[in-house]
């Protein structure tokens, strides 16, 4: 996790398994998935996430959100 501002934190992960962009574009060095979490009076999840979103959501808890576990 990254913090972009107090209230901004980048969550992305980087996927080096994926061979495949959208099933046919071929990523030699695998993907990256850019989200991010905005904390103020709700909480935001913004970006994209692997077909699974269990490498993003694992790194949700860290973002300091009293609401996400």
């Amino acid at each position: 996790m990254t913090n972009i501002t107090e209230d901004i934190k980048y969550i992305g992960v980087n996927d080096r398994e994926i061979d495949l962009f959208e099933g046919q574009y071929e990523v030699p060095n695998g993907m990256a998935y850019n989200s991010y979490v905005i904390l103020d009076e709700k909480v935001a999840v913004m970006g994209t996430s692997p077909p699974n979103g269990s490498k993003i959501s694992n790194r949700l808890s860290p973002a300091g959100s009293p609401i996400i576990s």
